[in-house]
């Protein structure tokens, strides 16, 4: 059983702050300053994304890889590349073996949503997968894991190229997880076990789809509905015709009816700083400033899960990165959260239908 120590963990924090330095940031405009923010990560209870204070072991014989330490699954560094962040394990002809990464968080946590992605390079060689399971549990390494069963929506197939983005919604308190991977070979000899993000939040969220985006008609970005693709892939950005353009640069995202919005989570691309302005439709059909995000540039890219403390009513958001050039954006991924409710309240929204029912027989 092999544990990341304190020691090696605090060098691969120094080294992780030197390379990425500014961390993302959200700021609330307006009726909204002060209810707007970054979700809390309990693997990160300081907010300087980097996880210091967990604890984390790995299958003995295997060495960590990549340009990161595991710690960045936790970190909400997106790492969509696992060659520029994420956690990648690798043992000299290791390919086959099904290897395990436990991480313990410094407190217990709610896992009221789990968000994860897996992506598998496309270079291994074909006809191999990575499949991966997570689990929940507590004590770090001296849980009883081979007793304890996978999260079924987290059971992840791990077929080479991109991986989706994976939510689950298991509920109940723990202090620890564990992810259980099957190794490819490569032509180098060695077997390779990768995983990028896991994003656990204290809340019940169900992902709203019913969404359409369009960017703004003055400059051509391509593959926009990427943003809403679940792919976790290279999503939109950039100029089909290849000319550099300047101008005001929007993503609006349209509702099929007036939705209740509670949450949000931002991707954005490796080596693009992402800052741009939250904006939102009222009744008068007026935008209103939300918030400003920042989210610097970085070689890994970020995963940011955004919390609002009280829910928004809209049928259009709108992400506004202000005058640019073609260079200045990229961004990968754009998701929408209303929360579920708890088990009380559910009990009490069908009462009140039944009552209302029978109101309307008599």
């Amino acid at each position: 059983m092999r544990r990341f120590s304190f020691v090696a963990l605090v060098l691969a924090v120094c080294v992780s702050l030197s390379a990425h330095g500014a961390v993302p940031s959200v700021t609330g405009i307006g009726d909204w300053a002060g209810k707007v923010r970054e979700y809390y990560n309990p693997f990160d209870p300081t907010g300087d994304h980097t996880a210091k204070e967990t604890s984390i072991w790995y299958t003995d014989g295997w060495s960590i890889g990549g340009a990161s330490p595991l710690a960045q699954i936790v970190n909400r560094i997106d790492g969509q590349d696992v060659s520029n962040g994420g956690g990648r394990l690798f043992k000299s002809g290791g390919g086959g073996e099904t290897v395990w990464m436990t991480f313990q968080a410094p407190e217990p946590f709610v896992a009221g949503t789990i968000i994860t992605s897996q992506n598998i390079w496309g270079g291994f060689p074909g006809g191999t997968s990575m499949p991966s399971t997570f689990k929940l549990g507590n004590g770090g390494a001296t849980a009883n894991w081979n007793s304890l069963a996978a999260v079924p929506e987290l059971i992840v197939p791990g077929t080479l190229g991109w991986g989706t983005i994976q939510i689950a919604h298991p509920g109940g308190v723990y202090d620890s997880f564990r992810l259980d991977i099957t190794a490819v070979s490569h032509s180098d000899g060695r077997g390779y076990a990768d995983y990028n993000t896991v994003i656990i939040l204290p809340d019940q969220l169900e992902r709203i789809d019913t969404v359409t985006v369009v960017s703004n008609p003055n400059v051509t970005w391509s593959h926009h509905n990427n943003l809403l693709s679940m792919t976790n892939n290279n999503g939109c950005g950039y100029q089909e015709d290849g000319r550099v353009a300047k101008g005001d640069v929007t993503f609006t995202f349209t509702f099929d009816d007036v939705q209740q919005i509670d949450a949000l989570v931002l991707w954005s691309y490796e080596n693009r700083a992402a800052n741009f302005t939250l904006k939102y439709m009222d009744d008068n059909g007026n935008l209103v400033p939300l918030a400003d995000i920042a989210m610097p540039m970085d070689p890994k890219g970020w995963a940011l899960p955004v919390q609002l403390d009280e829910p928004l009513y809209t049928t259009t958001v709108v992400m506004d990165f202000g005058f640019c050039t073609l260079q200045d954006i990229n961004f990968r991924e754009v998701m929408f959260f209303t929360k579920v409710p708890e088990p009380a309240t559910m009990t009490l929204l069908a009462l009140g239908g039944l009552a209302l029912l029978r109101r309307r027989k008599a």
